[in-house]
């Protein structure tokens, strides 16, 4: 999916990406990363569509084609942009029957067009809304600080800062590989996701055993 007809093909990048060049892998992110991120909201329920989760689901997507490509699981007879489609379409339905099967425990992100603590408060039920939202940015916060230091710092430049992977690598080093820094996200909110997790875990057991 070439916007720029002098750029490189899918083909091209992925016989370099095959020789060892992670750059063209990058490429590639930054070319399907709108179009993976629009379908995976389209065949997710209303109820599953969290920016967070979406961007969760598309790292899957491309470190799953980074292993295929490298596992050699990519014909090049196929076209690219329907593999990872399909690739897309796959992994997102594994999302929606695990959330079938088990509480998905969401990670609410302050807006990233707003200021976390500049909500409509205008009655009792917004303020207190507000006032949940507000805690649970603080909680976030809290539990980046037990992230690993090389989790932490990338998660960090793209939820809270709202970088592109590309401005990340930019920014942290260029000389290691785009798909490293998309590694380090995806198990950042792993992470995250557990910690939260165990703290909704014991504050449900603390009401349990409150007489």
């Amino acid at each position: 999916m070439r916007t720029n007809p002098n750029s490189p093909t899918d083909e091209e990048l992925i016989r370099n990406f095959k020789s060892g060049d992670d750059k063209s892998f990058g490429i590639l992110v930054e070319r399907y990363s709108q179009k993976l991120t629009d379908n995976i909201f389209f065949h997710l329920p209303s109820s599953l569509r969290d920016p967070l989760l979406i961007e969760d689901i598309l790292q899957d997507v491309f470190i799953n084609a980074m292993k295929g490509l490298k596992n050699r699981r990519y014909l090049e007879a196929k076209k690219f942009e329907g593999w990872i489609c399909t690739i897309s379409y796959n992994r997102t339905m594994d999302y929606v029957r695990m959330a079938k099967k088990k509480q998905v425990v969401p990670l609410v992100w302050e807006d990233r067009n707003r200021n976390e603590h500049a909500y409509d408060v205008t009655d009792g039920e917004n303020r207190e809304i507000a006032i949940c939202r507000q805690e649970d940015a603080l909680r976030l916060r809290e539990k980046l600080d037990r992230l690993r230091p090389e989790q932490r710092e990338v998660v960090y430049l793209r939820y809270f800062k709202s970088l592109s992977f590309k401005e990340i690598r930019e920014t942290l080093g260029r000389e290691t590989p785009l798909n490293t820094y998309l590694g380090r996200a995806r198990y950042g909110l792993i992470n995250l996701r557990k910690l939260m997790k165990e703290e909704l875990e014991k504050e449900e057991e603390a009401k349990i055993l409150t007489p």
